[in-house]
């Protein structure tokens, strides 16, 4: 009885208190889903069936007829494996090799770095009466898009370069600075860098006798001729219209180099009355520096290689790495720099060959064009994963309908255009793509497929059915329903009336 009477109390208070609410009239909404009900994770709701049906469109890839038995595939969704067929194959490449050399540039250089290509002489040079009684040296410093502007401006996409002109102008100006107006040696050029000086891999063989590049590659211009010292990718000679197997290719580089350095300083009103040569410059205690070209940076370097397939600037860049590694530019050096790097990154170095052996990745040079290269779809598509959306491989990427080497693919297709990065792989054995694409609820979505088999990437050429059937199948990734149609029911709007 204590009980009722002190809630009868607070009842009669409450009637009489002012401040205490009532029931009205006015609307009132009301939760319609349970707080438990799984409408209120979406997303956790729609991913298993999400990742059920990209399985299945990547899996097609797999299926088509076009196919080789020796195809690997590797999709991830953020960290989750989507597919992860034989991704720990052993298999030839092509042109997604230049991932691999990128990857490794990167463990072993920092992106903003630049190469630089220098003027000098030597700091005990006569000068008199406005002559200078020695040698102008050229000193190459590796960089691999050094170019002058008729050479360059020849392509329809921009490419990134170093423009040798400005060098010119500057050394010209320095020159004029100091009443020189006349050199009565020559223009030498200094390619000491990368030592010794391969030109091409052509007449190189493995341990076991097999050569690393096929005899024509060098007849076919697919790289040009390698030096520290390289002007317009080594080549003396082009056509109006980009054809590289019209250009004329300098049997020495760096003389080359000079003698076009020389020309371009003539031009300038430098009277120059010695040869050009091939020669190691002076140390640097010995010598004065006229100017100075930076190129740019690193990053974007890889942007070209990446994005155009650049073979001669990823040969460079192999050099570079073997420079930076410490073990020298030669190539059966750098390739061994590349594979210590990567494995000190902690990427997937081992593999299985097709006899079902676990051996370590072969990598025989930087641009994928040798036949003896040996890798992973894991190993590419976790530099992909790693490297993240935003990263300088990322952006070197072409991209499908619009740049580089899939400018002409899909580019009627609005499902596709513009939506896929990736990097193509082309030998007559070999198709491959990898890359990596962000979904429009966020989800990043990286890939590599490389498929092995006889006249395979001669057969299919580019933009071939495996590819697109890849590039489809991620591109329209998430699947699943909307995620409005899966999340928390609105809420209803009553009425409740004041009881009488």
């Amino acid at each position: 009885m204590a009980v009722a009477a002190a809630v009868q109390a607070r009842r009669e208070d409450s009637a009489a208190d002012p401040g205490v609410a009532r029931p009205s009239a006015d609307p009132v909404e009301i939760v319609t889903t349970p707080l438990l009900s799984a409408r209120r994770a979406p997303e956790w709701l729609r991913q298993p069936l999400d990742d059920r049906l990209l399985t299945d469109e990547v899996r097609a890839v797999l299926a088509s007829a076009e196919a080789p038995d020796t195809t690997c595939l590797s999709v991830h969704r953020d960290d989750t494996v989507i597919l992860a067929a034989d991704d720990d194959l052993l298999l030839v490449p092509a042109s997604a090799m230049k991932l691999v050399t990128a990857a490794a540039l990167l463990e072993v250089a920092p992106p903003d770095d630049r190469y630089r290509t220098e003027a000098v002489i030597r700091a005990d040079a006569p000068i008199a009466d406005g002559v200078l009684d020695g040698d102008l040296w050229l000193v190459g410093g590796g960089d691999p898009v050094l170019s002058t502007p008729d050479y360059i401006e020849r392509y329809d996409e921009p490419r990134v370069h170093t423009d040798l002109t400005e060098l010119a102008d500057a050394v010209a100006n320095e020159l004029a600075s100091r009443g020189i107006v006349e050199i009565t040696g020559g223009v030498v050029g200094d390619e000491s860098k990368y030592t010794p000086a391969e030109r091409d891999y052509t007449g190189e063989v493995d341990g076991d006798g097999n050569p690393i590049w096929k005899a024509e590659f060098r007849t076919q211009n697919q790289a040009g001729p390698l030096s520290a010292l390289l002007v317009n990718d080594g080549y003396t000679a082009w056509p109006d219209e980009p054809n590289r197997r019209q250009n004329s290719r300098a049997s020495d580089p760096a003389l080359a180099a000079a003698r076009l350095f020389d020309d371009l300083l003539e031009e300038r009103g430098l009277v120059i009355r010695g040869s050009s040569r091939n020669e190691v410059a002076p140390a640097v205690s010995e010598r004065i520096s006229l100017g100075v070209v930076e190129s740019p940076t690193i990053g974007e370097i890889i942007g070209r290689m990446l994005r155009h397939s650049d073979n001669t600037t990823a040969e460079m860049l192999l050099k570079e790495i073997g420079v930076r590694s410490g073990v020298g530019a030669q190539r059966g050096l750098a390739v061994f720099a590349v594979a210590q790097a990567l494995d000190r990154a902690g990427y997937p170095v081992q593999g299985r060959t097709l006899d079902g052996e676990t051996t370590t990745i072969q990598i025989a040079d930087g641009s994928g064009l040798s036949s003896l290269n040996r890798i992973t779809c894991r190993l590419v598509e976790e530099i992909l994963r790693r490297s993240g959306p935003d990263s300088v491989i990322a952006d070197g990427l072409a991209v499908v309908g619009e740049s580089g080497t899939l400018a002409r693919c899909l580019v009627d297709d609005p499902s596709a255009r513009g939506d896929v990065e990736a990097k193509t792989g082309t030998l007559n054995d070999v198709t491959a793509l990898a890359g990596l694409t962000v979904a429009d609820n966020g989800d990043v979505v990286t890939f590599a497929m490389i498929a092995n088999g006889e006249g395979v990437g001669a057969r299919l050429g580019s933009c071939n059915e495996l590819q697109t059937t890849l590039i489809r199948g991620v591109a329209n990734h998430p699947y699943g329903p909307d995620v409005d149609a899966l999340s928390p029911e609105p809420p209803a709007t009553v009425v409740v009336t004041p009881a009488p």
